[in-house]
């Protein structure tokens, strides 16, 4: 893929680029088993390369971004966690 990496590293400098890159590799199932058994099995693994040469570029630029990537991906999900359990607790929902 040709890229401007000088670019690419300005615009990982920002949180919400961050987040948007890190929601496109989820979704690319960069990381996930692309295996289904059928057909879609090659679908699957179209996406997936594409995540994968996006976190071999961001790797490329910056191999720290992913990393920081991945700790604000963890802090979002406690973040949700704690306000979904506020959320039940307010309710009276206890089924987490």
């Amino acid at each position: 893929m040709d890229i401007n990496k000088e670019a690419l590293k300005n615009v990982l400098g920002n949180t919400d680029a961050r987040l948007v890159f890190w929601e496109i590799m989820a979704g690319c199932g960069t990381f996930r088993n692309a295996f289904t058994n059928d057909d879609m099995t090659f679908y699957q693994l179209g996406k997936q390369s594409i995540g994968q040469e996006l976190f071999a570029i961001i790797n490329e630029i910056d191999n720290k971004i992913f990393f920081q990537m991945q700790n604000e991906a963890y802090e979002r999900a406690l973040i949700q966690k704690e306000r979904e359990d506020i959320k039940n607790d307010r309710t009276g929902d206890k089924s987490n």
